[in-house]
């Protein structure tokens, strides 16, 4: 990171203040912890395996597109280790904290 004249901070030749610069450091930072990135990855993998089998019965007409969006949502998450809702509620399930990467 360099500052320029105006005492904005660059970063891959964007222009940002110290403030917008660490919202979208914040952003980025993992959130998701070991154990809830295990269960997200074991919860997500098994709804998806017992919605493709046509294991829910009658429920799963309804049940069908939600069940599969929630799935995507939650092996994604686990796999990123970033979940937008927990940066929104500036919540981290990290043991160390926020891990950085650079």
């Amino acid at each position: 990171m360099k500052k320029n004249e105006d005492n904005q901070l660059t970063r891959c030749g964007c222009l940002m203040n110290s403030k917008e610069l660490d919202q979208v450091s914040e952003m980025i930072t993992r959130n998701v912890g070991s154990v809830d990135r295990m269960a997200r990855a074991i919860g997500g993998g098994g709804l998806a395996i017992v919605e493709l089998t046509g294991n829910l019965g009658d429920i799963e007409q309804y049940f069908h597109y939600f069940a599969i969006a929630t799935s995507i949502w939650l092996v994604a998450t686990a796999t990123s280790g970033k979940c937008p809702a927990y940066s929104l509620m500036k919540v981290s399930t990290c043991s160390a904290g926020p891990i950085e990467e650079e």
